[in-house]
């Protein structure tokens, strides 16, 4: 079962790095050969599923060609996705979006998504001690003689 789990990743990664927006683009031809030599250092049904599993991805690869996306529109999609969120969430998105706060990002678009995390410190109110209460009294009474 590991073994097919590699020969599974061997395809997919040499197919996800080919088209991924921040690498060198390659060709689906020269991915395809990548995911087969990957497949070469495996046996029995793994490497029957690692080419099969590269083969299948070659001719994905061919019917949806990966369109290069400039940086403008990778801009503009960040900050499309905040529109969709409540008034008062929206500008902390947007500036998260634009790298206005200091953000960590984990994760990948190959890996199944891209986690975002912003810590804002919002200042709250002053503290100010409450003032004493001051009960006024009666004089003592007297006791009656």
């Amino acid at each position: 079962m590991k073994k097919i789990a590699m020969a599974l990743s061997a395809a997919t990664l040499a197919f996800g790095f080919a088209t991924s927006s921040h690498a060198q683009p390659i060709d689906p031809q020269q991915a395809y050969q990548e995911a087969m030599a990957q497949c070469e250092m495996l046996s029995g049904d793994a490497k029957t599923n690692c080419r099969r599993d590269a083969g299948a991805a070659l001719q994905q690869a061919k019917r949806n060609p990966k369109q290069h996306v400039d940086e403008q529109t990778l801009a503009r999609h960040r900050t499309a996705r905040c529109q969709a969120l409540p008034e008062h969430l929206r500008e902390d998105c947007l500036a998260q979006m634009t790298g206005q706060h200091e953000t960590q990002v984990y994760g990948s678009v190959e890996g199944g998504g891209i986690l975002r995390q912003t810590t804002i410190t919002i200042p709250g109110e002053p503290y100010q001690p409450a003032q004493p209460a001051v009960i006024e009294s009666s004089p003592t009474p007297s006791p009656v003689q």
